[in-house]
């Protein structure tokens, strides 16, 4: 959308390293830094040395001695994952074989715009090849707590998978540990389906909301005591959960733990 201008990046300089074309990403992210009041510097592989020797480490670390921030689109997983572990400044994923995060980005800001009710109360299907967009739909249903459909003809890739077989087999664990706050202070109803679920609490007579607004501060803020703050998403006096399919059964529980702490401690 066409905005006035900011100064919000000025003096910044994004570095946008294409290792392949690209003519939405490029034009978008070269526009936004200028509307913010910064600079974007396109690289393109042919225009550095990788071709003649020089390491994917080195070229992360000369980057990020003249940009704050690094936009990669690679060809290879790998190449990007190597280039990531490298730098010394941020890099935002601009598209690889395995995920394209900035699409989906957009693509929920559009959705957050167009749908007539919440997004994390609505349900998104996702037909054809099950590929890098599809994963990141997956991360971003976790994420915000949307529903996903997919129907896909391909078979999943091992990995893919594998990530599935786990999330399956901490739906038990996610289970229990929600339906054990059932006696928590304040607790009227529990919900969950899979690795998805909800708490609704009673609402304070001041007003709606104040209470579970209370908790996720209280999250946030304390966790578990040892700096490690978790952030709980809420509409009204209800708690929505949706772990990332990579957590491990120790994070599930530990999540819960730190909610119940919340709950105990607000009145």
């Amino acid at each position: 959308k066409v905005s006035g201008a900011t100064d919000r990046c000025r003096g910044r300089t994004l570095a946008l390293f294409f290792q392949e074309p690209s003519t939405r990403t490029r034009l978008s992210f070269s526009i936004a830094m200028a509307r913010l009041g910064g600079h974007g510097v396109v690289l393109l592989s042919e225009d550095l040395h990788l071709d003649r020797g020089e390491s994917v480490a080195d070229t992360a670390r000369v980057i990020s001695c003249y940009a704050d921030a690094v936009l990669l689109r690679s060809t290879e997983q790998g190449f990007f994952d190597d280039f990531v572990s490298c730098s010394r400044v941020p890099v935002i994923n601009g598209l690889t074989a395995r995920s394209h995060p900035c699409q989906v980005l957009a693509d929920m800001l559009t959705l957050g715009e167009s749908l007539p009710c919440a997004l994390d109360e609505s349900e998104v299907a996702w037909s054809g090849a099950f590929n890098n967009m599809t994963r990141s739909y997956l991360h971003a249903a976790m994420r915000l707590g949307f529903g996903l459909r997919i129907a896909t003809p391909f078979q999943l890739e091992a990995e893919d998978a594998a990530l599935f077989a786990r999330a399956r087999a901490l739906e038990p664990v996610f289970e229990e540990e929600i339906h054990a706050l059932r006696d928590a202070p304040h607790v009227i109803d529990i919900r969950n389906l899979g690795l998805m679920g909800a708490v609704e609490m009673s609402s304070r007579a001041e007003g709606m909301g104040l209470r579970a607004l209370d908790v996720v501060r209280r999250c946030f803020e304390h966790g578990d005591g040892n700096g490690n703050g978790v952030m709980i998403r809420s509409t009204g006096d209800t708690l929505a959960f949706s772990p990332p399919l990579i957590a491990e059964e120790e994070d599930i529980r530990g999540i819960f733990s730190v909610v119940r702490s919340a709950l105990s401690w607000v009145s």
